[in-house]
């Protein structure tokens, strides 16, 4: 019985995890897209702002 216990709140804490994470990289993925559709209405090319946005990346470790 408490090994079940043990189970379920092992598994609700992976879950709490998995959510975090996904959380986290849903809320990266919106920032560079909110910078991709600033640097669009300044004119900028889907290439040059494609590229611009890999070069701020390079090297940098993610949050």
């Amino acid at each position: 019985m408490q090994a079940a216990y043990l189970w379920i709140i092992a598994t609700l804490t992976a879950a709490a995890g998995v959510t975090g994470l996904v959380y986290l990289e849903a809320d990266r993925n919106g920032r560079d897209a909110g910078r991709m559709i600033v640097a669009a209405q300044n004119g900028s090319s889907y290439a040059a702002i494609l590229v611009h946005g890999m070069a701020q990346r390079h090297g940098r470790p993610t949050p």
